[in-house]
């Protein structure tokens, strides 16, 4: 495996069929508004794998603390949903999203689209967590991430350092004891 992560080895079966699902998903909504596609990280996807297990007690909607990367969550009632449906569920936040002064509407989420079509994230890994009271949990990693304050437009990002984008940094893991929150970047009009 690279130092980045993305190793060339592939998955069989499932596992590998619904990791082929988030990136082609999220790919089809970069490209509809001209952005680069993302490629897939094993570091990432392992850290989105180490927080989804840590919320399968409580399937709550809680990013994780002292997080590098940026995180797109989601929650659903029931197991249907797909990797497809799950990226979906988060471009149609497109619709809330404001071109003009990078505003959500007001009462509206946005984040979790703008993350995905972030110009300067580059890479992607997520998990799919079946919590012990049925519901699912998915987490999305993202490098480098997105939805930082000094640049509000997702189209016009840069990274914050040449060559970022091609080092994805080790985490030890998500430390649920922290309460470190995640601040958006993309204000409410």
């Amino acid at each position: 495996m690279s130092s980045n992560g993305s190793g060339g080895r592939r998955r069989k079966g499932g596992h590998g069929k619904m990791l082929s699902e988030f990136l082609n998903a999220h790919n089809e909504v970069r490209a509809k508004f001209g952005e680069p596609p993302l490629r897939w990280n094993h570091t990432l996807e392992r850290y989105a794998q180490q927080w989804a297990a840590m919320r399968a007690s409580d399937c709550k909607l809680v990013h994780a603390p002292n997080n590098q990367y940026g995180e797109n969550l989601f929650w659903g009632k029931y197991k249907h949903w797909t990797a497809r449906d799950v990226v979906k569920e988060w471009a149609d936040e497109a619709a809330f999203y404001n071109p003009e002064n990078h505003t959500c509407a007001e009462g509206q989420q946005c984040g979790h689209y703008t993350q995905i079509v972030w110009r300067s994230s580059v890479w992607v890994g997520c998990a799919k967590q079946t919590c012990f009271n049925g519901e699912v949990f998915v987490v999305c990693e993202y490098f480098p991430a997105g939805n930082y304050l000094d640049t509000p437009d997702p189209f016009t990002a840069k990274p914050s350092y040449p060559g970022e984008e091609n080092h994805i940094p080790e985490s030890p893991g998500p430390n649920m004891t922290s309460t470190a929150t995640t601040q958006m970047a993309i204000p409410q009009a």
